[in-house]
């Protein structure tokens, strides 16, 4: 399931994922690198009170949800505004990234190829 972004064309992506030490993805990096759009809707606790948080509920069965998900608050401006950046990882990221925009699922991928070679991540649509 994506969300009604068929406006989003490949010139509205500027891809600048934020990364943690490990390789897991920043959500918000991810919806921000759509530019000119609301995106009140897209923001990532929307996708993790709906579909990606029962996606990540399914793949805690598997494996540690610390792996799957962390995040951290980020200052933005000052100790009063703060923003959760949520971690996940790759596979979780394409597939907030497919709910976000199936174009910048598309642009994500292949700059994953890119940066870790021939890859194996699947998106859990």
């Amino acid at each position: 399931m994506t969300t009604d972004t068929g406006k989003i064309s490949t010139a509205d992506i500027k891809l600048n994922p934020d990364m943690d030490e490990v390789g897991n993805l920043g959500m918000w990096s991810l919806l921000n690198s759509i530019k000119s759009h609301d995106k009140s809707s897209l923001e990532p606790e929307v996708w993790l009170d709906g579909p990606g948080g029962e996606l990540i509920a399914a793949s805690a069965e598997y494996l540690p949800l610390d792996y799957l998900i962390h995040y951290e608050d980020e200052e933005l401006g000052g100790p009063e505004l703060v923003r959760r950046e949520y971690y996940v990882t790759p596979d979780i990221a394409l597939s907030y990234a497919f709910w976000l925009s199936p174009e910048l699922h598309e642009s994500l991928f292949k700059w994953m190829k890119e940066l870790f070679g021939s890859t194996t991540y699947t998106t859990h649509h």
